[in-house]
């Protein structure tokens, strides 16, 4: 039969007073601590009956002023038989969470108390998730580390392992010195969001609280939650699946070989490559993404059969945000594509609205696999298409960095050419053999997005026209840097709408890419013997180079003289500069503005002066062009 203390409380009425006067408790302290002190073996060998739990629980949280041997007599009498009643132990958690200033040592003995009723399913885990990051925050205070960390481990779940949760837990290791017990939440959180967590915390041996034999209380409950037939045991660490129906991950040894090293510890590629050797693949093979080697026997060996059944599984059931992110950076690692994950991305870009899950799209799409041009438009190009016209400003410009990153990863892969069949189970796409084709049906499907971009959104959009100009640099960096045979001139509508954007930013950039096409394009055209088939593009930029040189150094109708001399103090427009000519003064206008100086009283000198301090490249390109024509 359960202990209980229904004749010590009935003597003194300790439960009908217990609302009415919470100092009495102190009054018959002396009473109720012999008691206790009797009954001690027998409550660990029976167990204590629920409703003298709950009253001894009133008496320990009720906020008489009990010293500390009282208190931790308490504790070792509340042992209860069947699951803590909800509202004693929501009891026992907030009384810690408001009284771990005044009471620290009192409330590390509560923790530790806890602890087995957690890890033993003595406590019901609704309780614990309401209170979960209350405690997290409790770590401020060293008492409480020790006993919170394992409370905080065995109660983990994804949804508190949020990127401020981390934050916190990251900035009190390093404030804590590295304290071993935080560093065990952060390697449990680790294996739920490894993307989330500081690499260095990804494989922390967990952390044991107790060594050697386990404490006599803490048996003392397991027997207790084996009598009330709790369903399962909660063990250090939590097991973690990447995703629904994939066994965890387990290395068994092959041979028995008592100095062989786990792999995160070996110190040389001889030393892992042996390691490799010893193990032995889990039944699902996806589930190697949880595992730091498991990540490199794919680097070493490639992707399996197996393991690319399994991910295009796991990818057509509704896969979690954790499993993308390992395969987004499995794919890093790789430097080429993962099949399965290209009618993936197709199936979800059907049904995107460009805001919810864009990691999946912009993690997936800068190493896609693809056979063809055509599978690519069909599968990805025209659903990504729709989202692109539908959506903001900004969803558009993150749009199209990805695309460049696509369009930078196909150029990698075509200057491996001799290098392209990286693994047996994946074959070399068809595109590697007209590659140069390949890649310019891409650029110009990109170009003719942004433009539709900048109509949708007008000139006005100058984020936009300046993600446009900067993606044709970056594209000409790439043909420089890699000799690529291609040649794409920046379209018309762009650099008028540059030009008339009235932005400094903007028309630095213009000018700057202009230089580049002029300084560094050309002359590799032509050295490569390849300008006599680009000759038309090679005059529309010098075509766009003349007309930029004019708007912005010469008026309409003739050349600007050097000096200008007015009485005015404000810039107004005149009949040789003004508005109408939109060149290089109302932009500068502004920036004199901030000088406190009038354009029209500064003479070329001092203009070309204000130009390199506040926009460099405008600067540049007008004394190339001065040059250049002097050359002619």
């Amino acid at each position: 039969m359960p202990a209980t203390f229904e004749d010590v409380f009935g003597s003194l009425g300790i439960e009908e007073r217990l609302d009415d006067d919470l100092k009495f408790v102190e009054a018959v302290k002396d009473h109720l601590d012999q008691a206790f002190r009797k009954r001690v073996d027998e409550i660990w060998e029976e167990g204590l009956e629920p409703r003298s739990f709950d009253v001894l629980v009133r008496i320990f949280t009720d906020g008489a002023e009990l010293d500390k041997m009282f208190r931790c007599l308490i504790l070792d009498c509340l042992v209860p038989t069947e699951m803590i009643s909800d509202n004693s132990a929501e009891e026992m958690i907030f009384w810690v969470i408001c009284n771990c200033i005044e009471y620290p040592d009192e409330c590390a003995e509560v923790l530790r108390w806890l602890s087995p009723m957690v890890r033993f399913n003595m406590v019901n885990d609704y309780i614990l998730d309401q209170k979960y990051n209350a405690l997290l925050k409790r770590l401020l205070y060293p008492q409480l580390v020790k006993g919170l960390s394992e409370i905080l481990c065995l109660a983990a779940k994804p949804v508190f392992m949020t990127k401020s949760n981390i934050d916190l837990l990251e900035k009190l290791c390093e404030d804590q010195y590295n304290d071993v017990y935080i560093r065990t939440i952060l390697g449990e959180y680790a294996k739920y969001v490894p993307h989330l967590v500081d690499r260095k915390f990804h494989f922390v041996k967990p952390q044991v609280w107790d060594s050697g034999k386990i404490p006599d209380f803490d048996l003392v409950i397991q027997n207790m939650a084996r009598r009330a037939g709790v369903e399962s045991i909660k063990q250090f660490p939590t097991p973690h699946i990447l995703c629904r129906g994939l066994p965890s991950i387990e290395y068994q040894v092959r041979r028995k070989d008592e100095n062989l090293k786990k792999i995160g510890e070996v110190k040389s590629m001889v030393e892992l490559g042996r390691a490799l050797e010893r193990l032995q693949l889990p039944t699902n093979e996806l589930a190697l993404l949880q595992k730091e080697e498991g990540v490199m026997m794919i680097i070493v060996d490639g992707p399996s059969h197996n393991f690319l059944a399994s991910l295009s599984i796991a990818l057509s059931k509704s896969p979690t945000k954790t499993l993308i992110a390992a395969v987004s950076g499995l794919q890093d690692l790789l430097s080429y594509g993962l099949p399965p994950v290209t009618p993936f991305l197709s199936d979800f870009l059907l049904c995107w609205d460009g805001r919810h899950n864009e990691e999946y799209v912009y993690s997936l799409l800068p190493k896609l696999y693809f056979r063809n041009f055509k599978e690519l438009k069909e599968g990805i190009f025209d659903h990504l298409l729709r989202v692109f016209v539908a959506n903001s400003a900004e969803t558009k410009m993150k749009i199209l960095d990805s695309l460049l990153l696509l369009i930078t990863h196909m150029i990698a892969v075509d200057r491996r050419r001799g290098n392209v069949d990286v693994c047996p189970t994946i074959t070399s796409p068809k595109w590697i053999s007209e590659s140069d084709a390949t890649i310019a049906s891409v650029i110009e499907y990109v170009i003719e997005m942004w433009k539709q971009g900048i109509i949708l959104e007008g000139p006005s959009c100058t984020l936009l026209v300046l993600k446009s100009i900067l993606f044709y640099q970056k594209l000409n960096q790439l043909i420089i840097q890699c000799g690529l045979p291609i040649f794409f001139v920046i379209h018309q509508s762009l650099s008028c709408t540059a030009l008339l954007a009235k932005n400094h930013v903007i028309l630095n950039e213009l000018c700057l890419l202009i230089l580049q096409y002029k300084q560094h394009l050309i002359p590799l055209f032509e050295q490569q013997g390849l300008l006599g088939e680009y000759e038309l593009e090679v005059e529309s930029v010098m075509a766009l180079a003349d007309s930029t040189y004019k708007y912005l150094w010469e008026r309409v109708g003739g050349e600007r003289p050097e000096n200008f001399h007015t009485t005015q103090d404000e810039f107004t427009p005149s009949d040789s500069i003004g508005l109408e000519h939109l060149g290089l003064y109302p932009i500068v206008a502004g920036i004199a503005k901030e000088l406190h100086r009038n354009p029209r009283q500064m003479n070329k000198n001092e203009l070309m002066s204000v130009l390199e301090s506040f926009i460099s490249g405008v600067a540049e390109f007008i004394k190339y062009e001065e040059h250049d024509q002097l050359r002619q």
